[in-house]
């Protein structure tokens, strides 16, 4: 019993410290970004800094607390660490809570049968492989607008749910829209995604409304929501959206007011849970609960144009 536990220990010390060391070389070696944005795709895994600080706390205690009492019970000094009187029962919870969560992370978390249908070899090769610098697209490929310029009603089209149903967009509108163009394939776009959640999440309670768009099919983008317990609306949108919904760029977000015009656009991640996102929903839903009824001779507001960011990613390329 005295090797089984001491085996036991050295066990979880070494596979959890495998586990955290690797990703932390991999993320190392082959992220991108800086700072708590670096993040790194592996296939169909993804891997984010900030998930890896969490991870790490979660799963040191147990490498600490185990490593050290796998070596008291495998030393030929007794006295090692004898002052530590609360060892083994450090060692036993979180060992038991290392265990649990590295369970539920294989199990639930872990896309197996992706990962099993993954050419690793390729991925291998990417990551050793620094691409060659591009050059910049010509303005040729640029999806300008045709002059003159549509008078078109920007929510004159229809997304439709997961399950099919069609949602004319115009009954949307009325209250503070959250919109964002995404697809599974972007990694800006998935790095965004829990931020979204927990923006979602948090405006329950409020009169504004998170809906996520993608053009992708039903049977590619509900098994991803799915899999990373994603609850947010998503729509899928069969045809090219009206100015300024068209976008050649993704992730892409626009806020809309309550009356239907645009209150802000952006394109590129964000953490969009850090406050000041909810602050302007709410603050739109109750500047539109005390604007007085527009007069007729003052002209629509002109939608603003719309923004750039460095790592945002083109649908087409």
């Amino acid at each position: 019993m005295h090797k089984m536990i001491t085996l036991y220990h050295s066990l979880v010390a070494a596979l959890l410290g495998l586990y955290v060391g690797a990703a932390w070389l991999l993320l190392g070696l082959f992220g991108r970004g800086v700072g708590l944005g670096r993040t790194l795709s592996l296939g169909p895994m993804y891997l984010s800094m900030t998930l890896l600080i969490a991870l790490t706390i979660l799963f040191l205690p147990a490498i600490v607390f185990c490593g050290m009492r796998a070596w008291q019970r495998s030393s030929r000094n007794p006295d090692r660490f004898r002052r530590f009187v609360s060892l083994p029962t450090l060692a036993r919870v979180f060992s038991l809570q290392g265990v649990l969560f590295f369970a539920l992370l294989l199990g639930l978390e872990t896309p197996w049968a992706r990962i099993l249908k993954t050419d690793w070899k390729a991925v291998a090769r990417g990551l050793v492989t620094t691409p060659a610098p591009r050059a910049l697209p010509s303005d040729d490929s640029i999806g300008f607008p045709e002059l003159p310029l549509s008078s078109r009603d920007p929510f004159a089209w229809t997304v439709t749910d997961l399950d099919g149903n069609a949602t004319p967009m115009a009954s949307l509108v009325g209250k503070p829209l959250f919109v964002n163009f995404w697809a599974t394939w972007c990694p800006p776009c998935r790095a965004e995604l829990p931020n979204i959640q927990r923006l979602y999440e948090s405006l329950t309670d409020a009169d504004a409304a998170v809906l996520l768009i993608s053009n992708e099919e039903p049977e590619t983008v509900k098994p991803f929501l799915d899999e990373n317990g994603y609850t947010f609306p998503c729509y899928l949108s069969e045809d090219d959206p009206p100015f300024p919904f068209a976008v050649s760029s993704i992730p892409a977000t626009f806020i809309v007011a309550p009356d239907g015009a645009i209150a802000f656009h952006h394109v590129g991640p964000v953490a969009w849970d850090g406050g000041r996102t909810r602050e302007f929903l709410i603050g739109l839903a109750g500047a539109a609960e005390v604007a007085p009824a527009p007069d007729a001779s003052v002209a629509e507001p002109v939608i603003p144009a719309p923004s750039t960011a460095e790592l945002a990613v083109s649908p087409n390329s």
